[in-house]
This record gives structure tokens, C-alpha cells and sequence, in this order.
């Protein structure tokens, strides 16, 4: 082998060992989750207050949403285009209740105020989304004003 392809074969390696994490995979979720609280990219959105939640959409893309909520409440809505484990990683410690896409409450599987991988982290609710479609999150009642949320998609298999 040369030189340079020992070193090509050396780079790519290590760029895959960083790019896919090195520990578990739900440590490898909680550096996500701190990375984007703390760091974004950023995007503002209103919640809304009743009807529709279109309008005030979040999603799974590796972006922190500051999510601004009218005296203390609001929701917002979170296209699933595929099922499975996911992660809510919150910056506030604010009630959040999860609807399916027919309306019904989402019960989380986990919530989590305390032990959190960094201080960015003040709440992380992790719920099994089974059905493709549009969720609803609502937030509140709360003193908080703005609650940053960052979601991630765990990949793994519900048991």
C-alpha cells in the first residue's frame, strides 16, 4: 500500500468513527441534543393558540426551534414521515403533550428533568410516534415565554 493511500484509508476512517459517534446510541442523541440547544442553527417560531398548528411547524433536521409561546402556552405541529423512537430534547422545563395525528395523546415513554447529558437540557421526553402523519406538540401553561426544542430521530426498533 502507499503512502498516500495509507493515509487516504486513515483519514476515512477516522471521519467515520467521528461522524457516527463513539458511544451509545442514546448518548450519541443527548450530544445532539446539547450540540444544537447550545449551538442551533436556530429557527424562531410562533406557537399557536387554538386551531390549526400548520402554520407553526418543527421538525427533526438538526435545527433548535425557539418556539415563542402567547402567555405561556402554545402548539406547534411535527411532520412524521417515518415511525419510530424519538426524542424531544427541551431548553425550558415546560409541560409538553403530544397528540398523534388524529388527535389522540401520545404517552411518553420517558421524561427526564434530571441526570441530563449538559445543562442546555432542562427536560428530554422520549416517545414512540407509530403512525406517519402530522403530530401535534402543546406546550404550557407556563411563565416561560420562549422554550427551545430540538427533536432527533432515534433510529432504533421499538421493542
Amino acid at each position: 500500500m502507499t503512502f498516500k493511500a495509507t493515509l487516504f484509508s486513515s483519514v476515512a476512517v477516522a471521519a467515520l468513527v467521528v461522524g457516527c459517534g463513539t458511544g451509545t446510541p442514546e448518548e450519541d442523541i443527548d450530544v445532539e441534543l446539547c450540540e444544537h440547544l447550545a449551538e442551533g442553527p436556530n429557527v424562531a417560531v410562533t406557537a399557536v393558540v387554538s386551531g390549526d398548528a400548520s402554520g407553526a411547524a418543527v421538525s427533526n433536521d438538526h435545527h433548535r426551534y425557539d418556539i415563542s409561546l402567547t402567555s405561556g402556552a402554545g402548539k406547534v405541529s411535527f411532520a412524521v414521515d417515518h415511525a419510530g423512537e424519538f426524542v424531544f430534547g427541551l431548553g425550558a422545563d415546560v409541560a409538553m403533550e403530544i397528540k398523534d395525528p388524529s388527535g389522540a395523546p401520545v404517552t411518553p415513554e420517558e421524561t427526564l428533568l434530571t441526570g441530563l447529558a449538559c445543562t442546555d437540557i432542562k427536560k428530554r421526553v422520549q416517545a414512540h410516534l407509530e403512525t406517519v402523519g402530522t403530530y401535534t406538540l402543546t406546550f404550557g401553561p407556563s411563565s416561560v415565554q420562549v422554550v427551545p426544542l430540538v427533536i432527533e430521530h432515534t433510529h432504533s426498533a421499538h421493542p
